[in-house]
């Protein structure tokens, strides 16, 4: 049997509901029925799966339970598990706070050969890491993984790249290119999202291994911290340590070990700031240019440039000196658009980005002291064309939809594009005074991964259809009008 139909026998026998009764209550063949509660079929559309559940007065833990195993059984339990670590992943990611975090003052005293214990071992991380942030053209060499709950000494590094903007730091971190560690992947990546974006000298770099032998129980001393002074090895929980000074043979084994390894190395991302390098992600595809897929996910207005396709040319730029005729010369543009590419490409958006947008004028979030908002006649004219999209003739995939934030949950400052055909995915972030921030994913697994989570979230219970998207847009849009 499967995990679903073992989990809706259940509930059937805790209500003493049999299998012809729910089948004459559910209008589902009895056999069907049948073949479904022992695990030899499989209801096509969630739809029966939530019709179920509501006859057998489930509660809504129980009925998202359900749900769940019958996700599990659909795609099977490890594309069902990758997927939710991009979801919690998209979920966790915050902004990184400008505030430069207050380091403890650390004493001037020699350093131990070795360190026993989580606050020894924390002091002298700290006392090593400062001694490099002062040097001029300071580099921090990482070999480490993050681990699923340890934030140290990640916390420790977004401290000092916050505190010491020129400090470089190069971080090496092991993958598994197993298919069954794909979703280990994204929980090992997660936790870099916020030193990505907070500082533009943080550099992470990857190989493949089996990270459980390497960084785990297996070995003593896994982690690796280098600065021009010291090097310090970790175990796996930073409860002891060994601290080498430079100079000594230890220190010139391990700075090759480090060189050693880095050459066998990627770059896992790579981050551009300020816009004019991001524009080409935002236009669409040019003619003769093979994209499979190309998503894109905001809970704001985000996605309507790419369905403009050609605004960011004329209205996305910091300063515009006369904004009537950069409409004027918008409105002339889209007569001469071509159709959207509706088969290759999908935006998701929210109505709570929409109504946002109409409240502030305020296009891709861009800061108030570097654009100024549009004016009502603009945003509305707009609206009425993603309208017009949504409501296209029957049978015409317009390729946007609207998220059900209740359901799909990501963080509200973060926008991601993929583009399933260059192995990669970008991570946007609009930062209250740089504009935009793109991290892109180069490491094709995990950026497989979000291209994945957002093929699945096509058609699912987070998105509306685009008969309900243009429903619900033409009664916002009527409120403003």
């Amino acid at each position: 049997m499967s995990s679903f139909s073992e989990c809706l026998k259940a509930h059937m026998d805790r209500r003493k509901m049999s299998t012809s009764e729910l089948s004459r209550l559910s209008g589902i063949e009895y056999s069907f029925l049948h073949r479904i509660t022992t695990g030899k079929r499989f209801p096509a559309k969630l739809q029966t799966v939530e019709r179920l559940g509501q006859l057998l007065s489930l509660t809504p833990e129980e009925q998202e339970d359900l749900r769940i195993q019958y996700d599990i059984t659909r795609v099977g339990p490890d594309v069902y598990h990758r997927r939710q670590s991009v979801r919690r992943m998209l979920e966790e990611i915050r902004f990184p706070t400008d505030a430069k975090e207050t380091l403890p003052a650390v004493p001037a005293q020699a350093l131990p050969a070795s360190c026993d214990g989580r606050l020894q071992v924390e002091g002298v991380t700290l006392q090593i890491l400062t001694q490099e942030a002062q040097r001029t053209g300071g580099v921090v060499r990482l070999l480490a993984q993050p681990g699923l709950k340890e934030a140290f000494p990640l916390r420790l590094l977004r401290s000092f790249t916050l505190a010491f903007p020129s400090l470089t730091v190069n971080h090496i971190l092991c993958f598994d290119n197993r298919a069954e560690m794909e979703y280990r992947n994204v929980d090992i990546f997660s936790p870099l999202i916020p030193t990505l974006f907070s500082t533009f000298h943080y550099h992470a770099y990857y190989f493949y291994g089996d990270h459980d032998t390497l960084f785990g129980r297996l070995s003593l001393f896994p982690n690796l911290l280098l600065t021009s002074g010291f090097a310090l090895l970790m175990s796996p929980d930073y409860c002891s340590a060994l601290c080498f000074p430079r100079g000594s043979d230890s220190y010139q084994v391990l700075d090759r070990r480090f060189s050693d390894c880095f050459q066998n190395c990627y770059p896992l991302s790579m981050v551009t700031p300020k816009l004019p390098a991001l524009q080409s992600y935002f236009a669409p595809p040019a003619a003769g240019d093979e994209v499979d897929h190309t998503f894109l996910l905001s809970h704001t207005f985000f996605g309507l440039p790419l369905l403009t396709g050609g605004l960011c040319g004329h209205l996305l730029k910091q300063n515009l000196p006369d904004r009537s005729q950069a409409m004027e010369d918008f409105l002339n543009y889209l007569s001469s658009l071509p159709a959207p590419n509706r088969e290759s490409t999908c935006y998701f958006t929210s109505l709570e980005g929409i109504r946002a947008f109409l409240d502030s004028g305020l296009l891709l979030e861009f800061p108030v002291d570097t654009i100024s908002p549009l004016p009502m006649e603009d945003r509305l004219f707009l609206v009425r064309r993603l309208l017009s999209l949504l409501s296209a003739e029957e049978g015409v995939e317009v390729g946007l939809r609207l998220c059900r934030t209740d359901r799909l949950l990501f963080s509200p400052s973060l926008k991601c594009l993929c583009r399933q055909n260059l192995s990669r995915a970008e991570l946007i972030l609009c930062h209250p005074r740089q504009g935009l921030i793109s991290v892109s994913v180069q490491e094709p697994m995990i950026a497989a991964a979000l291209t994945d989570y957002f093929d699945s979230i096509l058609d699912s219970r987070y998105t509306l259809s685009p008969v309900e998207s243009a429903r619900q847009v033409a009664a916002l849009l009527s409120e403003y009008q």
